[in-house]
This record gives structure tokens, C-alpha cells and sequence, in this order.
């Protein structure tokens, strides 16, 4: 099935049969998007369903393979093999495990992930009998949850959640540029402006910024007059956004630079462009010293 919806490049890379769940690992350069596996679960659903007899034989190797059974990519093959058979010629291939009698015995097939485990590998987990349905149990009754709290019927669920995204993301706009005006109108007391080597610089913490972006929003609004280094705490975390004037890019200051060597003193990382780039910590404790370090830097540079 994987090859008809994907190609004849697909080869199996490993697996799991349990009673309750398999684990399927194959050969394939992109991941699978859900059409696809929604179209690969409903076909092996309605074989299921169609109840078709599971057969197997003894038989030598070369017979088998004259025969049309599939061996497995790389596996390594005695003199005689067990051919397993699914219905009239649904499946034939080479296989030393135990098997249901009907396929109708596996019960429902319900695909749960789906991910790349190495370069050129991907990976698809399922469940089937009881867990199956104590899957999709579990997803109804979520489904019938989030509907009554959100007070829609469930067929209406996922575009109400698509206005609540909508309405949220344009929240957090608005917040974000509330945040910036009043860190752009307040008194400076929190930020040190200073000038060095003719160029005008700002450092500091700024406070009352809550997201990387009004962050990123205030230091572009700041890098039109003067070049430094603005920093918050977000998410608990330290994070540094250094900028960079016209004028300090005439001169060969790098923003990029600081941002590096910023990350690394709060024991994360950094980078960027020239103009603008950011640093990120671990331990809000480390924004100080690092915003300290920063403005020495500036000076030097410039200087």
C-alpha cells in the first residue's frame, strides 16, 4: 500500500507486530501528509472488513519468489521460506511469524503518528482492536469536551478554533504593540543612552515586554538613532536583541557578533545579521551581566 501511494522507492526498514499495535519503519524522502495516510488507513480498514482468509505455505525460496512473493529489502532468506497469503491476491510475501486466520480478526486499523527516525527513514505507529477503539473513544469524547466548553455543536469544533486562533494571534498583536509604546514613551530611567566614538548607543533591560517580538519591535524602532543592545525576560528566559545604527554599519559594527558572544555568556546562543540579531539564556539571572558585557562591547567597537 505504502508503494502505490508513494512509489517504488519505498522499502520496509524495520517493524513491530503486537496484538494491539505495529510499528511500521520504511524508506521514503519526505513526510507522509495526511491524505495520504488517511487514504492508506481507509484500505486497509475495508480489507479488514472484507474478512479475506490468511493462508501460508512452505515453499523454497526461488518458488516464492517466481511465485510474486514479497521479500523484505535487505532481510537474508534460507533455502525454504513460509509464503503468507491475504485473500486472492491481495498479499503474498515472505514471512516467519504468526498470523491471524482472517484479517477480520485484527479488528479496526487507526493510524496514531507518523516521523522521519533517520535520513531517508520514516516511521508509522498504529493501534488496532480494543486499543483502536479505545483510541477513538478517547478522541470523541475530547471532541465532545471541547465542543460543550467552547459551546458549539462538534461539526462546528475546528472553524471555531480557527477564530480563536485568528482572534489570538491578533491579541497578542495588539499586546505586543502596546508593550512597545510604553516602553518607547516611559522614562529611560532602565536604559543607559550614552555616545561613543560620535555614534549613539542604548543598552538596558527593558521591562513590561512579555514576547520576543514587541522585544525585536522596540530595538528596530530604537536602531533608527542609535546602535546597542535591549534586553527582557521572556518566558522566564533571558533574551538580548542587539542592533545596529546606519551610521554604525558605515563604521563596521556587527550585531551579529555581540549576539554570539552574548549567548554564549548566558549559556545559550546567539546570532544574526549585521543590523539585528538575538541572543537567548537559560537563567534569567544572567540578563544583567550579560546586558553589562554588551555595553562594554560597544564601547570598545566603537572606540
Amino acid at each position: 500500500l505504502l508503494r502505490s501511494e508513494l512509489g517504488e522507492h519505498v522499502h520496509q526498514a524495520g517493524s513491530l507486530v503486537a496484538p494491539d499495535r505495529l510499528r511500521f519503519d520504511f524508506t521514503h524522502y519526505a513526510p507522509l501528509d495526511p491524505p495520504a495516510l488517511a487514504s492508506i488507513e481507509a484500505t486497509l480498514n475495508r480489507l479488514v472488513m472484507d474478512n479475506l482468509v490468511v493462508s501460508h505455505e512452505t515453499r523454497s525460496y526461488d518458488e516464492a519468489l517466481e511465485d510474486g512473493a514479497m521479500a523484505l529489502f535487505g532481510e537474508k532468506y534460507g533455502d525454504e521460506v513460509r509464503v503468507l497469503r491475504i485473500g486472492d491476491g491481495v498479499s503474498t510475501e515472505l514471512c516467519g511469524g504468526t498470523h491471524c486466520s482472517t484479517t477480520g480478526e485484527i479488528g479496526p486499523f487507526v493510524f496514531v503518528s507518523e516521523a522521519g527516525i533517520a535520513a531517508g527513514v520514516r516511521r508509522v505507529e498504529a493501534l488496532t482492536g480494543q486499543a483502536a477503539l479505545d483510541h477513538l473513544r478517547q478522541s470523541r469524547d475530547t471532541v465532545r469536551s471541547s465542543s460543550t466548553l467552547l459551546k458549539v455543536l462538534p461539526g462546528d469544533l475546528l472553524s471555531r478554533v480557527e477564530d480563536l486562533s485568528t482572534q489570538n494571534r491578533q491579541l497578542r498583536k495588539e499586546v505586543e504593540a502596546l508593550q512597545v509604546k510604553l516602553a518607547s514613551d516611559a522614562p529611560g530611567s532602565a536604559l543607559e543612552e550614552t555616545t561613543w566614538g560620535g555614534l549613539s548607543f542604548v543598552t538596558g533591560v527593558v521591562s513590561g515586554i512579555s514576547s520576543v517580538g514587541a522585544l525585536r519591535e522596540l530595538a528596530d524602532r530604537k536602531r533608527q538613532s542609535a546602535s546597542g543592545s535591549l534586553g527582557a525576560i521572556v518566558d522566564d528566559k533571558p533574551v538580548v536583541v542587539s542592533f545596529v545604527s546606519s551610521d554604525g554599519i558605515t563604521k563596521g559594527l556587527d550585531a551579529g557578533v555581540v549576539a554570539k558572544e552574548l549567548g554564549r555568556s548566558m549559556g545559550g546562543g546567539g546570532g544574526g545579521k549585521p543590523r539585528m540579531a538575538q541572543s537567548g539564556g537559560k537563567n534569567a539571572s544572567q540578563l544583567e551581566d550579560a546586558l553589562r558585557s554588551a555595553r562594554d562591547y560597544w564601547k570598545a567597537a566603537a572606540e
